[in-house]
């Protein structure tokens, strides 16, 4: 019997684990992706490669714009295209900073629905550098106090969930290039006690 709540209890660990590194992400989130449906947080890019990522809201309904910036979390990365979701958009905003409006009501039901399509890659060497965060962040200025958001077709504001990463050492909205590992090494980990370096996975 012993054995069998030991058995249970393991059976119920392992199923927690599998269920947060597999969150899905709710109604009215936000996140960057590797991929349109909003599911692959993290890639592996070579130097001197081109690919792309995502801006996605999950479950918007009824879109009539946006608020949203991009932080990359190092500098070197070249952004050969953004494309936003309809022929109408427009931004007010520039570079990773997007204020859209789409000129149109766009049905996004509960579907992903990609808000934007970059074109990204590395050509500062012929290696892309390790854990790249790629992040969802707010406006300046901002309808939603610095936070992001989107606007219904009734022009009803509410902000942005962030997305959950699925992975606990990540941040939520957030995607990896060339991660190392599910947990990054924090630095100075070589000289970190076992038990210190444990507690950050």
């Amino acid at each position: 019997m012993k054995k069998l709540a030991i058995c249970a209890l393991a059976s119920l660990a392992i199923f927690a684990l599998a269920s947060s590194a597999f969150a899905q992400p709710e109604a009215g989130d936000v996140g960057i992706f590797f991929n349109a449906a909003g599911t692959q947080t993290s890639t592996a890019l070579a130097g001197f490669a081109v690919s792309n990522f995502y801006v996605v809201g999950f479950g918007l309904g009824d879109l009539s714009g946006f608020e949203v910036s991009v932080g990359f979390g190092v500098a070197g990365f070249s952004v050969l295209g953004r494309t936003l979701p309809t022929a109408t958009a427009l931004n007010v905003c520039s570079g990773d900073c997007f204020i859209v409006g789409l000129g149109t009501c766009a049905a996004t039901g509960s579907d992903p629905y990609s808000l934007v399509v970059y074109q990204y890659g590395w050509f500062g060497g012929a290696v892309a550098p390790n854990e790249v965060t790629l992040c969802i962040g707010g406006t300046s200025p901002s309808s939603f106090n610095g936070a992001p958001g989107y606007s219904s077709c009734l022009d009803i504001l509410k902000p942005f969930g962030l997305a959950e990463h699925g992975n606990d050492c990540r941040p939520n909205g957030c995607a990896v290039v060339n991660p190392t590992g599910p947990c990054p090494v924090p630095v100075g980990a070589e000289e970190l006690s076992f038990g210190a370096v444990k507690a950050n996975f």
